[in-house]
Parts: C-alpha cells; structure tokens; sequence
C-alpha cells in the first residue's frame, strides 16, 4: 500500500481512505471473515494467563463501531481476543471485567492481509515506485470515450471486454469478474433508467 513501507499494520481509518470504502465495509469484511482486525493491549488477564501485544479481535465485539454512520469515537469492549501466535484459540478476557476499550482510532489490519486483500479484490494498487496496477478511473475515461464515439455496448459481457482490452494494451488485466463487479454502475448508467 503507498507510503506504508514496512509497516506490519494498517489503521483501519487509512484503509477507508485508500480503498474509498466505508467502515461499514470493512466491518462486513471482517465478520464475513475476509479481513483480520487487530489491536494492541497493555497486559490483561484471560482465564489465569497473561496476554498482551498485537491480538486479533473478534468482529462480533466490534462491529458496532462499523455500523454507525461517519467516524465515531464511541468505544467498544472486546470480551474475545486471539493472540497473533495462537490462531487456533480464542481467549476471553476476564481482567478487566468489563473488557477492553477500543475505538475506531484502535483497530488496524495486518498488512499482509491488506496486500492480500487488495489483489483478489482487484483494488488499486500502489506500489514501491508509484506504479498503479489497475487505473480504474483512467479506465473510465477510456470507457466513456469510446461509448461517445461507437456508442453503448449491446451488453454488459462486451463492456467486460471492452475493459479487458484497455488493461491488455497497458500490460496487467483484471480478471472478469473483477471487471463485471466494478463495471455494474456504469452499465446500469448506459441502461438508463427502469
């Protein structure tokens, strides 16, 4: 991700911006299980044994602070979290009784799990150099000029080619169904409305 160098970690907030996604987004991610949320704790206790560090944290203690609207600063209690190294256990805090505050501000995404993500998403991609994998809004631009100048395509398969054909004379090309998936407004655009 641009300007993350060799960060091991990515503010759940920086990722918002980078993807232009919103938290709820991210939220639906991580309780879907496709991205992991961590945080780091000074030392509680879970059931006898100390943990601190980097922990993942259970999506289901967070999500709230996914759903609201904008940036919230209200906290959440983590009651379960998994040390980074014990992939396989959930542990519940039990001291502090009440849990863990955390807010938004809190929470970030490995970054691996970031990278990871991007690529099977198809997202833009900035990496060492500037170089963008995929130019969706240059794309766009590509898109609406040749719509302009043939008119629109007489189906959403041949705007999925059309697209194809622009990233294949740039180099890299997404694969279709990432395409189809970015393509759905414009396509539902050229249809006019129902």
């Amino acid at each position: 991700m641009s300007g993350s160098g060799s960060r091991v970690v990515i503010s759940v907030e920086r990722v918002a911006a980078r993807w232009g996604c919103t938290y709820a987004d991210i939220g639906g991610w991580a309780a879907m299980e496709r991205l992991t949320i961590v945080t780091g704790i000074s030392p509680v206790i879970c059931c006898g044994e100390e943990v601190a560090g980097l922990v993942e944290v259970a999506s289901a203690d967070i999500l709230p602070l996914f759903l609201r609207e904008g940036r919230s600063d209200e906290p959440a209690y983590l009651k379960r979290i998994r040390p980074l190294s014990q992939k396989d256990k959930w542990c519940t805090v039990t001291e502090p009784a009440e849990g863990i505050c955390v807010t938004l501000a809190d929470l970030a995404i490995l970054r691996s799990d970031a990278d990871r993500f991007e690529i099977e998403e198809g997202l833009v991609l900035v990496r060492a150099g500037g170089a963008i994998r995929y130019d969706w809004e240059q794309l766009g631009y590509g898109l609406v000029a040749r719509v302009a100048k043939d008119g629109a395509p007489p189906s959403q398969s041949e705007l999925v080619r059309w697209a194809q054909d622009w990233f294949a004379t740039r180099g890299d090309v997404p694969d279709e169904s990432t395409v189809r998936r970015r393509l759905m407004p414009l396509w539902r655009e050229l249809q006019g409305p129902a």
